[in-house]
């Protein structure tokens, strides 16, 4: 009698291993020519039993580890439980669909090995459409005991699927594990699927690119070589069309998490590519010299910008003639900043220089000897009068300009005149009790009277005219 075993079959992409003998997690395995019955339940990705109401049926089937041979034996059988527990399912009580495989069935050659893998593969019939639904595959091994049946192993199976139709529900995973038959590299790829590991590319002739992705079977952690550059590449993302390969041996492109291209121009400067923080493309910009020189006060050093030598006191360098007319660096004077309230800049008799203070009013003029004054021949006009009624009276820079009224009987006047300034005049009217009086000049003044210096005899109610010369010299005429 057949002996009996259950099969889990875990419909997960992520898993290494699909099928497997329930309770120990073993891959299937029998000995040659033993006759076996197998009782399968299909899981879905989260554990759960799958539900197979929309399966007419599951077929079971082993091959060689060719990806194009044909099925040595393939069993169909329409669905005995659609749905059911898993503790239903632990209990043996239910199941999907159960399989029994003849000894010859079980009789294939194994080359003279004692045992020899082969690949067992589980999918269903789709009821409303017919197509086939693959739900797992893992290694199969059968083992020589001995006492096997001698009936010669079919060439092919009588009943089954096509090798066509095997190879199209053979898990792209499936391997050979035969010291005969070395695996090429192809296999070898699947065969680190199978255990969970990243598929490489070991005999490359280019560096990858990022369409080597996972559309093509790479994925994080996936190794690719350039065995004609000796470069070597690790796969960091594996999106399609945008995958992401670093170079670990530190030429080309560097190392770490950044990656640029394979070759580039000396000096010049490397730019962030895109927003990722790992590729680099060039900028086409070169760096001068000064990008490879220290900082410093010797002779091929740089400045730093904290250098004392930047904000201390220096003398200036001789350039004054930047600054004049048709320099380099000509300032007119009117940019100039406004000048102090003295006469370091008036012209003088012996030099060049600027316009005196403007002494105000609209009736002077300037000298040449640098002084404010009347324009001569001009009749100046009296702004006021003032009446002094002593014998004494002291004139000061506020009477210039006005008409003096000194109205004394005294017979000796003395009038004391300011120094004033060149230009500056008044007119005096003597209104005395007798008919004539003296005037004194006073220390310090000298008063010019029809070329005379000496004190004026002056005539009651005549006027007298004072013109003042500068440095206190006094030019008087009388005037009716």
């Amino acid at each position: 009698m057949a002996s009996i075993t259950y099969l889990r079959v875990d419909k997960s992409k992520q898993r290494s291993v699909r099928i497997t003998v329930q309770g120990s997690g073993d891959t299937p395995s029998c000995f040659r020519g033993n006759a076996q019955t197998y009782r399968v339940a299909v899981f879905d990705p989260s554990g759960n039993v799958l539900d197979l109401s929309d399966h007419s049926s599951l077929n079971l089937a082993y091959m060689p580890s060719s990806r194009t041979g044909a099925a040595f034996a393939s069993k169909t059988d329409a669905i005995v439980n659609a749905t059911f527990t898993e503790a239903q399912w632990e209990a043996g009580t239910h199941y999907h669909a159960e399989f029994v495989f003849e000894e010859a069935d079980m009789n294939p050659s194994l080359d003279g090995a004692l045992t020899k893998s082969f690949w067992m593969v589980c999918f269903g019939i789709l009821t409303a459409t017919g197509e086939e639904d693959t739900h797992g595959g893992n290694t199969f091994t059968i083992e020589e005991d001995g006492t096997a049946n001698t009936v010669t192993p079919p060439s092919a199976p009588a009943v089954g699927i096509t090798s066509a139709q095997a190879a199209a529900q053979i898990d792209a995973s499936a391997v050979r594990y035969d010291a005969a038959q070395p695996l090429d590299a192809g296999e070898k790829d699947q065969a680190r699927q199978n255990l969970g590991l990243p598929k490489n590319k070991l005999d490359a002739t280019a560096a990858p690119t990022t369409g080597d992705d996972s559309g093509d079977g790479y994925s994080v952690g996936s190794v690719w070589i350039n065995v004609t550059a000796d470069t070597v590449y690790q796969c960091a993302d594996a999106t399609v069309g945008a995958a992401v390969w670093k170079q670990l041996d530190g030429g080309g492109g560097g190392s770490g998490d950044v990656v640029g291209p394979a070759s580039s121009v000396n000096n010049q400067v490397a730019l962030f590519d895109g927003t990722t923080g790992k590729l680099l493309k060039s900028s086409g910009t070169t760096l001068g010299d000064a990008a490879a020189k220290n900082t410093g006060s010797t002779a091929g050093t740089l400045c730093a910008g904290d250098d004392s030598r930047l904000s201390n006191s220096r003398t200036p360098t001789t350039h004054a003639s930047s600054h004049q007319s048709g320099g380099s660096d000509a300032i007119k004077l009117d940019d100039l900043a406004t000048p102090d309230d003295n006469t370091d800049l008036n012209a003088t008799t012996g030099r060049h220089g600027l316009l005196p203070k403007l002494g105000g009013g609209t009736s002077n003029f300037l000298r040449a000897d640098g002084t404010w004054a009347a324009p001569p021949g001009a009749s100046p006009v009296p702004s006021a009068v003032v009446t002094y009624s002593t014998s004494s009276p002291t004139l000061s820079s506020s009477d210039k300009g006005k008409i003096i009224h000194v109205d004394t009987s005294s017979n000796s006047v003395t009038v004391t005149l300011p120094t004033g300034t060149a230009g500056d005049y008044f007119w005096m009217v003597k209104k005395f009790s007798n008919n004539v009086a003296t005037m004194a000049r006073d220390s310090g003044v000298a008063l010019f009277h029809q070329g005379n210096d000496a004190d004026i005899t002056m005539e009651n109610f005549k006027t007298y005219f004072f013109w003042n010369e500068g440095s206190g010299t006094y030019r008087v005429f009388s005037m009716n």
